[in-house]
């Protein structure tokens, strides 16, 4: 009996403390998704850095291996996805203003409108420059496999390696759209105001072919099976063939006339955003055919520069807003309001959404 009343006593305290142990899994994991349900605010943090709106100062940031990286007038800053400020670095004087970044093999490039080439590491060290003509308007570098292309209005294209070593220079007249990289880092791609589409062959240091579209090309090329062009004055947007420069289709999108956003590409899908004071429109593309798969109207102001991550389109706005827009299912998964603190950047990870507003930087659950 003795031994029978331990036994009984053990399994209950077995017992018991399983139940305890089952229940705070079940609490925890309760607890864990009530604060990470989609479009739910996970944090907001102070961040002493502001953009104004898209219609007067688009922000172009890039996400990369936990860090946000984005410029302002003539500095570079690097923002972790925790939400700290990691560097604000005066690349050069603050009369001279800097191109958006690109962020390839982990190093940050961004250039100027008084010539220079300039190459950082992921935490904010400067690893070379370079003189390679003036950038300005829509003239930004372009890194993908190794090398970083650089147009300007005044010296052609320079390619360089990740390195700082001069690869090839095109001449050409002048460069307002930031360029396209093809084939593995093969082919350069690139549009010159003039209305020219030029592809370039970097190794053997010569063209492949030149089209005259007679548009005026101010925005970056995007694409990859298909080239994609936007023109300025008139919203017209083309594709051409990489092979040989051939009209794939041609659309025109009143909304998009000298809008201030660029345009965007992923698998397969354009990109396009008009903002203005009272609405803004965002349309999706098919990049294969040029059909409007989505026409969003947000009728709430300015919008910032759309960010598209993993078949979603997230769209920040002046009312303070944050859209989750899907473009496969054509439908809003959901919708975040900061009570009215205007959104001037967004950007978006496997780990969350991240909008920078007057209140700071928020992470809000995909």
């Amino acid at each position: 009996m003795p031994a029978d009343k331990g036994g009984g006593k053990l399994l209950l305290w077995v017992v018991s403390f399983v139940a305890v142990y089952v229940n705070s899994i079940l609490y925890t994991n309760v607890s864990a998704e009530v604060k990470k349900f989609h479009g739910g605010l996970i944090w907001k943090k102070p961040l002493q850095l502001q953009f104004e709106s898209a219609y007067k100062e688009p922000a172009d940031p890039v996400i990369y291996f936990g860090r946000i990286f984005v410029t302002k007038n003539n500095s570079l800053y690097i923002i972790s996805t925790g939400g700290e400020l990691r560097s604000s670095i005066p690349v050069v004087d603050e009369h001279i203003r800097l191109t958006k970044t690109s962020v390839s093999d982990g190093v940050v490039y961004a250039g100027s409108d008084k010539g220079g080439i300039y190459a950082y590491s992921t935490n904010g060290e400067l690893l070379w420059e370079k003189d390679a003509g003036s950038e300005k308007y829509g003239a930004s570098p372009t890194a993908a496999n190794g090398i970083v292309a650089v147009p300007s209005i005044d010296k052609g294209l320079t390619i360089f390696d990740k390195t700082g070593e001069l690869l090839a220079h095109v001449d050409s007249d002048s460069v307002y759209s930031a360029p396209l990289i093809l084939d593995k880092g093969n082919t350069l791609v690139f549009a010159t105001e003039s209305g020219n589409i030029v592809s370039y062959d970097i190794g053997k240091k010569a063209r492949n072919w030149s089209k005259g579209y007679n548009k005026r090309f101010l925005y970056p090329l995007v694409g990859t099976d298909e080239i994609i062009a936007v023109s300025r004055a008139d919203g017209n947007v083309i594709a051409v063939n990489p092979a040989d420069g051939s009209l794939l289709w041609s659309q025109t999108f009143d909304e998009i006339k000298r809008t201030r956003i660029n345009p965007g590409f992923t698998e397969g899908k354009l990109i396009l955003a008009g903002s203005s004071e009272t609405n803004s429109t965002v349309i999706i593309v098919d990049g294969a055919s040029g059909q409007v798969i989505s026409k969003i109207l947000v009728q709430c102001g300015t919008i910032a520069s759309p960010f598209i991550f993993d078949r979603a389109v997230y769209i920040g706005t002046e009312s303070g807003k944050v859209y989750c827009y899907n473009f496969v299912k054509n439908k809003y998964d959901w919708t975040y309001y900061s009570q009215g603190s205007p959104i001037s950047m967004v950007v978006a990870d496997r780990g969350g959404v991240y909008a920078l507003s007057e209140d700071g930087l928020l992470k809000i659950a995909r």
